[in-house]
């Protein structure tokens, strides 16, 4: 009899600790009675599962409700039955729905079961919520770095590819020049090889550079109010001419401005609304044989939507969605065959996106694709008109109005091959050359010789770098000509040339037209 007295004791104090762990616990406990096959869920298990506006006490099969799937439901009926009947522990992961802020928000959690006494089974609830989340976005991430691994892997193949194939003809005619019995038409063709080949190099790893200003977040934009016309009409000369350089004579240029929105001002970059339609047309041009590439704008009530159309090769559904991701190439037979990374549609669509707008595309194969840009219309401010001006012949020869006799040109370049081309373009002038092969040369010259006319600047050069020697010499003789030559194109590159002083700048590869234009102009 006392034997049985004191079980009843050691139930009721361990009852009652039960129901100070219930009561008070801060982590999730529950107590299952077999008999009464009821769960009792301590204070901070409701609030966890969002039961508390429920009784304490709930029906086992009320509880199972709760939980997100069947499956789920299923493995929580086998593992009490297993509790119950092997006396061995069981552990549930589960899904559930829990109410926050009036929105079902799903929880994860994990309970464990173990037996206590007698008909009587303590659950431990784990909220795997956050590691669940963790987990996820630890797959996805894993997801898009083999995803971005393999776009890479892809682009470098083709990046190989897109610099060894001009590199290939650069060199291969090259060689071709040196032979005795080349024609001067023979010449006139391979140099023009070499030269286009050259330039879409440049183009190319402008692209590249361009791109991975993009990726680490050092790209600039300066926006300003100017007319739309006189750009687009910019363009179209440029495209005019490239069209006829590149043979495409079954191609008609064609651009569309409404006379009723001809006198359009913008708000915008200028120079980057510039490389947008110049990416598009010079796709267009590329991937079309015969037929028409035409471009031009319309206005919207919010949008200026320019456009470029062709009635090129076209694109199926599926790589239209390919066309603007970094690092992917449109795998597409026909497009192949053309070459080209697809790294400037990427770039057009970056731009577009921090000037606040988008570009799509709509095609179909064989049969021509039109991308369209729309640039959101914001308030603009007056602009001052400028007289027409007339472009000049490409077709002339550029040194036959150029006579520099009495003139006398400081170049100060550190690389050979860069110096003698220099020197041989303007010894055609008429002009006298000196030379620096570093910037504390080019001071020391500037001091030496009483007349200098006009200095050529590299700004990249061993003892003495150019921005240092322009600052010298400008403190010296203020009004001295500099143009400061640079193989960087960064707006940040060619505000420094204006901060150090330097008249005017030209980058490399150095166009022979604009070098003597600009010395043309500062003379």
């Amino acid at each position: 009899m006392s034997e049985n007295k004191n079980i009843h004791k050691e139930d009721s104090v361990e009852r009652i600790i039960l129901d100070e762990i219930l009561k008070n616990g801060t982590c999730g406990y529950c107590l299952y009675f077999q008999k009464k096959n009821i769960i009792e869920l301590n204070l901070f298990t409701q609030l966890m599962l969002g039961l508390e506006d429920l009784d304490k006490e709930i029906d086992i099969d009320i509880f199972k409700s709760f939980l997100f799937n069947k499956d789920d439901q299923k493995k929580f009926e086998d593992g009490i039955a297993q509790l119950i009947q092997e006396k061995q522990d069981f552990t549930i992961d589960f899904k559930t729905l829990v109410r926050n802020n009036d929105i079902n928000a799903s929880r994860y959690f994990s309970l464990k079961f173990s037996e206590i006494s007698k008909d009587l089974y303590l659950g431990l609830f784990l909220d795997k919520t956050g590691q669940k989340k963790a987990e996820k976005e630890m797959r996805r991430y894993r997801s898009r770095i083999s995803r971005e691994e393999n776009f890479k892997s892809a682009f470098l193949k083709n990046l190989s590819y897109e610099i060894r194939t001009p590199m290939n003809a650069i060199l291969g005619f090259s060689e071709l020049l040196s032979l005795p019995d080349v024609s001067p038409e023979q010449v006139r063709n391979f140099t023009s090889v070499i030269r286009d080949k050259g330039n879409y190099l440049i183009s190319f790893m402008d692209d590249v550079i361009e791109l991975s200003k993009f990726e680490s977040d050092n790209i600039q934009f300066n926006k300003s109010t100017f007319e739309l016309a006189p750009l687009l009409k910019e363009l179209y000369i440029e495209f005019e001419n490239r069209r006829i350089e590149r043979g495409k004579e079954n191609i008609l240029l064609q651009l569309n401005i409404p006379k009723e929105i001809e006198d359009s001002v913008i708000y915008t970059d200028p120079g980057r609304l510039q490389q947008i339609l110049g990416n598009l047309l010079s796709n267009a041009l590329k991937y079309t044989e015969k037929g028409t590439v035409e471009f031009g704008f319309h206005k919207s009530t919010n949008n200026y939507k320019f456009y470029v159309s062709d009635t090129g090769i076209g694109l199926s559904e599926e790589n239209q969605k390919k066309i603007f991701n970094r690092f992917e190439v449109v795998e597409e037979t026909s497009v192949k065959r053309l070459g080209g990374t697809g790294l400037s549609l990427t770039i057009a669509k970056r731009i577009a996106e921090n000037l606040g707008g988008k570009i799509k595309v709509s095609s179909k194969p064989g049969e021509g694709s039109r991308f369209q840009l729309n640039i959101p219309i914001k308030s603009v401010g007056k602009i001052m008109k400028k007289g027409n001006s007339e472009e000049e012949d490409n077709n002339t020869d550029i040194f036959s109005n150029l006579n520099w006799k009495d003139k006398v040109l400081l170049v100060a370049e550190d690389e050979e091959v860069n110096y003698r081309f220099l020197e041989a373009v303007l010894l055609r002038t008429g002009a006298k050359i000196l030379r620096a092969r570093n910037g504390k040369e080019a001071v020391e010259l500037f001091r030496k010789i009483a007349r200098i006319d006009l200095i050529l600047m590299d700004l990249k050069m061993p003892v003495l770098d150019g921005f240092e020697a322009i600052r010298i010499i400008k403190k010296e003789k203020k009004d001295l000509p500099i143009i400061a030559q640079t193989a960087f194109a960064e707006m940040s590159e060619i505000k420094k040339c204006k901060t150090s002083g330097c008249d005017d700048y030209i980058t490399k590869p150095i166009d022979i037209s604009l070098l003597t234009a600009k010395i043309e102009n500062l003379f």
